[in-house]
């Protein structure tokens, strides 16, 4: 860290969100890189089931955010940013194992897409909201640069890493990672539940 992330880093709660943040994201960069070719790498797959997949995820995520707002409001945002991370964790962990041993279908990508937009919905306005919880006001700009600087790396470093790992090891390996990216970020950050607010 820089001397100006200095605050952040001898903030132990702070560290935990920055890491979780890092972990999470480089599980995002891998998602749309195996996502595609775990999709049509399936019998009697096209171009148009790949865009349905994509359509279950964001359909959900649009219609349902002002609702996740209100929702997020109502329990400590720590455990709703790290409780829909451990949630999403297990489906996207599922759907790899799918593809993984044969059984993967586009039914299930669906499901996974429609329960990521709706979870996503939840996550948004409560991590929008977290780093003002755990954050000391002299270092919240710094806080929120630590953060933002850890998920540009990670997503970077997680999309470089998805084609190695979809072209070595195939697409249910590389979202199978993806899923155990959410859940270790999920505890981390679910771990900081008693120190975050009801707002």
């Amino acid at each position: 860290m820089s001397n100006g992330f200095r605050g952040v880093w001898q903030t132990p709660t702070l560290r935990k969100l920055v890491a979780a943040r890092f972990i999470s994201n480089f599980g995002n960069g891998l998602g749309p890189i195996a996502i595609p070719f775990g999709v049509l790498g399936l019998p009697n797959t096209s171009a148009t089931t790949l865009s349905i997949v994509w359509l279950a995820n964001m359909l959900p995520l649009t219609g349902f955010m002002l609702i996740g707002g209100v929702i997020g409001d109502k329990f400590p945002r720590a455990q709703m940013v790290g409780g829909t991370d451990i949630l999403l964790g297990i489906f996207v962990l599922g759907n790899g194992l799918a593809l993984i041993t044969g059984h993967g279908s586009v039914a299930i990508f669906i499901i996974v897409g429609i329960v990521s937009g709706f979870l996503n919905a939840i996550w948004y306005p409560s991590m929008g909201a977290l780093t003002t919880d755990l954050a000391d006001e002299k270092i919240l700009q710094e806080s929120n640069s630590a953060i933002g600087l850890a998920s540009n790396v990670a997503l970077i470093l997680g999309s470089s890493a998805g084609g190695i790992l979809v072209a070595t090891f195939g697409a249910g390996w590389a979202i199978a990672i993806d899923g155990l990216t959410f859940l270790l970020a999920g505890f981390v950050v679910f771990s900081l539940k008693k120190i975050t607010p009801v707002a």
